[in-house]
């Protein structure tokens, strides 16, 4: 029986590989490559890639392989992810990201909700909107030091994370930032003035069973902080 099901996968994988196109361009000077064998979709080159949105999804490159993509690996030299670059690829695992990247755009891994590994660069400065929006799998998140902005709903319906680390070079958090991650039981920040919040940047997560890591010079500046004081 198993034998016959993995035939039939390497059947039903080589009738959508004869479908689409296995390799292309992805921005002015990037490429992209996909093995349907080993389900590693890899990105190169030089500068940004191309950003897409939301009424034209099916134009993303690889759209069609979405359900079969395992692994993103974008090699250095790329500078950007775009908008929606990884949208709703359900089965991606793990993503590869070098220290060129700065900016994770919009969407980027939304609803990728097998991503379970994903280590974000020193070189970051930016996360955009919704970037990892229903990424249900991920676990743990370390925003690299660089990382000044993390806009609206970026990390929203992260069910399973439980671990925050925040770095101190980031001074806006986005509302709904992390919305319903309700598993959230520990955040270390190492801001030394406490970010400014909205109020739905932290909803529905249980913030009296969170535990808040500070530096101990500012524990008085957020218990008197809006939001933060809650936890």
């Amino acid at each position: 029986m198993e034998k016959k099901l993995f035939t039939f996968f390497l059947i039903l994988t080589a009738s959508v590989s004869a479908i689409y196109a296995q390799s292309g361009s992805c921005g002015d000077n990037v490429r992209w490559e996909f093995n349907a064998g080993t389900g590693v979709l890899s990105i190169s080159g030089t500068g940004e890639m191309r950003n897409y949105d939301y009424t034209s999804v099916s134009k993303i490159p690889w759209y069609g392989y979405r359900s079969y993509i395992k692994t993103v690996i974008i090699n250095n030299g790329v500078s950007s992810i775009g908008d929606y670059a990884f949208y709703w690829c359900d089965g991606l695992t793990s993503a590869s990201i070098p220290s060129s990247v700065t900016s994770i755009g919009m969407s980027a891994f939304y609803a990728c909700k097998s991503l379970v590994d994903i280590c974000l660069p020193d070189s970051l400065n930016r996360i955009k909107e919704r970037a990892f929006l229903g990424c249900k799998s991920l676990i743990s998140l370390t925003i690299p030091n660089k990382v000044n902005r993390i806009d609206y709903g970026a990390f929203e319906e992260c069910i399973s994370l439980t671990s925050v680390t925040i770095p101190k070079s980031l001074t806006n958090i986005g509302e709904h930032a992390f919305a319903r991650c309700a598993l959230l039981t520990s955040i270390v920040n190492y801001a030394i003035t406490p970010q400014t919040l909205e109020t739905k940047t932290f909803m529905n997560v249980n913030q009296s069973s969170c535990t808040l890591y500070v530096p101990k010079a500012s524990i008085l500046l957020y218990n008197e902080a809006n939001i933060w004081k809650d936890f």
